[in-house]
């Protein structure tokens, strides 16, 4: 990547949650959401890249009992934030998030530790030193995001995995394929209608992406990641689907 160059990002996730309650009932809700992000390169210096990241487009389907509510958060359209990108693909250094607004869905609550953690989960972690067809990599990400029930954050810790697949052609590009497995676990304690709350978490996931290496960006991200949580007799089960493409302006 140069810098002034351009690319977008577009997001699609399908989010399903099952609840099996401690007296043997059973609820559910869904959320979609997409969300469409232009990112500009400000600077490039030997550590990596300071990008711009405007909102374009973001939309959320929230999907439950009591109906279908669709959520188009006009006030999130046109904020901009930064950030530093390293050259193996880390985010780091986000600026001006306390000027993006606050959302709360039924299950999700989108404040400055949720939008970090979303964001830093946008770009594959590269390998330190060159691999090739069959090579491995491992990255862990300790990251924290805000809880909906409890006023604390949720600890995560996410293992991920990749494995180079092949060398291929996407959209014209020279692609590496890349597979990514990864491993989630968070707990989260705190106090809910004036009772001790805990929760133990655990997911697993498996993506595919292509990175087209001359211009030194991935092209697309698919997935899937399945979640079980428990508290207490309570226990819920979540099934997220993903998909991230990213188009290259110039």
């Amino acid at each position: 990547m140069s810098k002034g160059q351009k690319f977008i990002l577009e997001g699609k996730d399908e989010f399903r949650r099952t609840s099996y309650l401690p007296n043997g009932d059973q609820t559910g809700n869904a959320i979609d959401d997409e969300c469409e992000a232009e990112f500009t390169v400000v600077s490039v210096n030997g550590a990596g890249y300071v990008l711009e990241m405007e909102f374009k487009r973001m939309f959320r389907l929230s999907i439950n009992p009591g109906g279908r509510f669709r959520h188009d958060h006009p006030n999130l359209i046109g904020s901009k934030i930064r950030m530093r990108l390293s050259k193996d693909g880390v985010l780091s250094g986000f600026e001006e998030l306390d000027d993006l607004p606050e959302m709360t869905s039924i299950i999700r609550r989108t404040a400055a530790a949720e939008y970090i953690h979303r964001a830093a989960t946008i770009f594959p972690k590269l390998p330190e030193k060159p691999v090739g067809i069959g090579g491995t990599w491992t990255y862990t990400l300790n990251a924290a995001r805000p809880y909906i029930f409890l006023d604390v954050d949720e600890e995560i810790k996410t293992v991920y995995t990749y494995t180079v697949v092949e060398e291929t052609k996407m959209n014209g590009l020279n692609c590496l394929k890349i597979e990514m497995t990864y491993k989630q676990e968070a707990r989260v304690e705190g106090e809910r209608r004036g009772q001790p709350f805990s929760e133990n978490i655990e997911g697993r996931g498996k993506e595919i992406l292509y990175f087209a290496f001359e211009q030194g960006m991935f092209i697309s991200r698919k997935g899937t990641f399945e979640m079980t949580a428990e508290a207490g007799r309570a226990i819920r089960e979540d099934e997220v689907s993903y998909e991230i493409t990213a188009k290259i302006k110039y």
